[in-house]
């Protein structure tokens, strides 16, 4: 069954969209770089498909995606760079030293693949720079656009915007001063505390801590003496993690924005975050969600003012009980929206890109802003996956049903599964995916579940799961949380 067909979307309302993508890549050799070849395959396809004459298509490492799932194509070469390093900072790293400082190997196989160095690179990392690998990026993140993604200088953009913030203050990483801000901003619910971007960009909770009441101040002081010389310490927010999407155009003043997401973040028992994933189950309380949207225009405004910014972003943030607090800013696009799996013939990935490059764009903000929104209502999807804490045999599988109260139990043999939680081997460390199979998660926030499914996976498969602790949705009328 096609995309359009799946959707119920007349195939000519992706025409505009596919027929910017297509005049930046027809007839043009692409290097599409990421980092694992399950999250390449559907780019490959869409290229080719687009009228690439040829895609070189570079992953960091070997994974799931099995050779026999790739597109077969004269004009596509694929090439894995075998990295394995057990931690996905360290992998992204690696791997931005190989694209920077190819192998002789790697070198070689691109040259001939594209001798004239004329092809586009498409990577996913956001590095610096116009080129790598000696040859064009396309569609990158400037580094002037960089400024707005570090924590401890992001209250630029609220204020710009001006835009409700929680307090804070940046401090040095040291003890004195730590313990200093932990008193004037501490709540019930303790501090958290973010890195600055010291040693580059950090993301998926990586930087972030929470520090509980009573806590050890001087210990995770000189655990984030490693990596920053200046910390953010805001109070803990009692509610939802969330983020919304946003476009910033070209050449013109409006600002589409899309319909919140849940970010899946979860404490462990020594303060750490543990970002999951994401979630497009959860529907945003119509108040709030409309509180969301005209926030997240008011930061795309204030990125194209204050760093000349374009193309996509997100605003993430706390659902509280008393309404929503930012907390952070992405200058690029998230992964959360999944609108290239379930509407490939957007081509929304690649028209960012040409929002990016400033580019010319004949689509109207209107369009984009109302097309996107109804793929996203149309198709909920949740990614969610959680490192294990010691190894278990890959493809063991739980599945579960959802109860009236909103918990999970282990579903009977003849039962259709609202959702599964299942095994798996990574490059980067064994984990579980837990994944929705049914519409029974639509409406509603997945953290609860999430958590319950992972101490049901500890109990039923013997599983080592340090436990988790979900971020309880606010107290706002129609919610739609599960329990």
């Amino acid at each position: 069954m096609s995309p359009t067909t799946a959707h119920g979307t007349a195939p000519d309302t992706a025409t505009p969209f596919a027929a910017q993508a297509a005049r930046a890549v027809a007839g043009r050799r692409c290097v599409l770089a990421g980092m694992s070849p399950a999250r390449l395959v559907p780019r490959v396809t869409q290229l080719l498909e687009l009228g690439a004459a040829g895609v070189f298509a570079l992953s960091a490492r070997p994974d799931s995606a099995p050779a026999a799932g790739r597109p077969a194509s004269a004009r596509l070469v694929w090439w894995d760079a075998g990295l394995a390093s057990g931690d996905q900072d360290t992998l992204a790293a690696e791997f931005t030293r190989l694209l920077s400082r190819p192998t002789p190997e790697l070198a070689a196989r691109l040259d001939a693949f594209d001798p004239d160095r004329s092809a586009l690179v498409l990577d996913t990392l956001d590095t610096d720079g116009a080129e790598l690998l000696h040859r064009r990026r396309y569609g990158h993140r400037r580094p002037r656009w960089t400024v707005a993604e570090d924590k401890v200088r992001v209250h630029e953009v609220w204020e710009r915007a001006g835009i409700a913030a929680a307090p804070e203050t940046v401090v040095p990483c040291e003890p004195g001063a730590l313990a200093e801000a932990v008193r004037g901003l501490g709540t019930a619910g303790g501090t958290v505390w973010a890195a600055d971007a010291r040693d580059g960009i950090h993301t998926g909770a990586r930087g972030t801590r929470h520090h509980p009441p009573g806590a050890d101040t001087s210990a995770l002081a000189a655990e984030f003496a490693g990596r920053a010389d200046r910390v953010r310490v805001m109070p803990f927010l009692d509610g939802l993690p969330c983020s919304i999407h946003g476009l910033v155009v070209p050449g013109s003043d409006a600002v589409p924005v899309f319909r919140p997401l849940e970010l899946l973040t979860l404490r462990r028992p020594d303060g750490a975050f543990v970002f999951a994933g994401t979630s497009t189950y959860w529907d945003c309380p119509a108040p709030r969600g409309a509180e969301l949207r005209a926030t997240a225009r008011a930061v795309g405004r204030a990125l194209r003012e204050l760093y000349g910014y374009r193309g996509a972003f997100t605003l993430d943030g706390v659902l509280t009980a008393d309404g929503f607090l930012p907390t952070e800013v992405n200058a690029r696009l998230g992964s959360g929206l999944n609108i290239d799996s379930t509407r490939p013939e957007l081509a929304f990935d690649l028209l960012c890109r040409v929002l990016r490059e400033g580019d010319p764009v004949d689509v109207a903000p209107a369009l984009l802003e109302s097309t996107v929104l109804d793929a996203l209502d149309r198709v909920r999807h949740s990614e969610a996956k959680i490192r294990l804490d010691a190894p278990a045999e890959p493809g063991l599988r739980l599945a579960l049903l959802l109860g009236p109260d909103g918990t999970l139990r282990p579903a009977g043999r003849h039962d259709r599964p609202d959702a599964t939680l299942r095994t798996e081997r990574s490059a980067v460390g064994d984990r579980v995916r837990f994944q929705p199979r049914t519409d029974a998660f639509r409406g509603h926030a997945l953290g609860s579940a999430l958590a319950g499914a992972c101490a049901l996976g500890v109990r039923e498969l013997g599983l080592r799961i340090t436990p988790l602790t979900a971020c309880v949705p606010p107290a706002v009328p129609g919610s739609g949380a599960t329990a």
